[in-house]
């Protein structure tokens, strides 16, 4: 009985260690959290935040800049409303095909794919400028406005996703912060550059009254 006994208690201890290091090994490791400044100094993130404040904040500088520019230079007073109508149709059609390039381009060549197309909107959005500067006609404007809707999402999609996957691939807990940076960002360009384009626009209007 002795020996019986010695031989169940082995067996019963053997069954019992395979189970005891699966629950040890699959405890899960806690992600270490990031503060903000450590946040800031990632390239990534430095990126996404410059490149969110520029476009926000020019989008805004030009929502009060447009509409005195149809007054000053092209003397279409009558037509503000329906610019920013079409503006916002056309934001509305680009942003699904915008988000789903970016996704596939990402997915097919890897993440650097979104520094080109953030790049690519940069561009983009250097020549809409110029075009609306030297727009003589509504159609030739509302062409150029169209352009910098297109360069808009080109910089702020690829920027806004950058703070969640940086922040997966770092394998840190720190998602709320990391999109707190954008919202700041967002913040900062609408204050910052349209009192900029304004006080600019005092100076060096495209047309003294």
């Amino acid at each position: 009985m002795a020996v019986d006994s010695l031989v169940i208690r082995d067996m019963v201890q053997i069954d019992e260690e395979p189970a005891t290091k699966e629950r040890i090994t699959s405890i899960p490791v806690q992600p270490k959290s990031m503060s903000i400044l450590k946040l800031l100094l990632r390239p990534p993130v430095v990126i996404a935040t410059i490149l969110i404040i520029a476009s926000l904040g020019i989008q805004g500088m030009l929502e009060g800049l447009v509409p005195l520019h149809l007054v000053d230079t092209l003397k279409r007073p009558n037509v503000n409303g329906i610019t920013f109508v079409i503006l916002g149709l056309v934001f509305t059609a680009l942003v699904p095909i915008v988000g789903k390039v970016n996704d596939m381009l990402i997915d097919r060549h890897g993440e650097r794919m979104r520094y080109y197309v953030m790049l690519i909107g940069s561009l983009i959005m250097i020549l809409a400028m110029v075009l609306m500067s030297l727009a003589n006609a509504y159609g030739v404007l509302m062409v150029g406005y169209s352009f910098f809707a297109l360069a808009n999402l080109c910089m702020c999609i690829p920027a806004q996703s950058a703070y969640g996957d940086f922040i997966n691939g770092a394998g840190t807990d720190s998602m709320a912060r990391g999109y707190s940076i954008g919202v700041c960002a967002w913040a900062i360009g609408g204050i910052v550059l349209p009192s900029i384009g304004s006080a600019l626009y005092s100076h060096l209007g495209f047309a003294k009254p």
